[in-house]
């Protein structure tokens, strides 16, 4: 049960998130998690940037 209610609120966390947004030096985020054992998770978030663009 524990499980299943942390695999809710991940995804619940990741669609809230979904919205539309709109930044110039922000190309991408990718998420994952491994399950270690039947109650402890790795979670994993990689952020891409574009750090050549300049914000006046």
């Amino acid at each position: 049960m524990k499980s299943n209610t942390l695999r809710f609120a991940i995804l619940l966390f990741i669609f809230s998130i979904s919205t539309r947004v709109s930044a110039s030096h922000l190309v991408g985020v990718d998420f994952e998690y491994q399950s270690i054992d039947s109650n402890r998770y790795i979670i994993t978030c990689n952020v891409y940037r574009d750090c050549g663009s300049a914000s006046t």
